[in-house]
């Protein structure tokens, strides 16, 4: 992925430069916890990957309340959307 970013994303006859920020939860809830901290404050990320559901519910309420999209390759999107009062016709309070 990262040769295939080297050169940036081009979309619309511009080119914007893209930085993979890759960390490692070790599959532990605390240090899922921890990971979203550093991605969403110190990183400061525009988009979040998460591949499980532990990272997942962990950058959830973090993410949403700095307005950082994250997207879960592993949970389906019912488990963060209704405990956040999200609605699907509506969309998130």
């Amino acid at each position: 992925m990262k040769r295939h970013l080297a050169n940036g994303l081009s979309h619309n006859g511009k080119t914007y430069d893209v930085e993979l920020v890759i960390r490692d939860n070790q599959s532990d809830v605390n240090r899922s916890a921890t990971v979203a901290q550093e991605l969403v404050l110190r990183e400061r990320c525009n988009l979040i990957l998460v591949q499980d559901g532990a990272a997942a519910i962990a950058i959830g309420e973090l993410a949403d309340a700095r307005r950082v999209p994250t997207i879960s390759t592993m949970m389906p999107w019912q488990g963060w959307m209704f405990p956040r009062g999200g609605n699907p016709d509506k969309g998130f309070p």
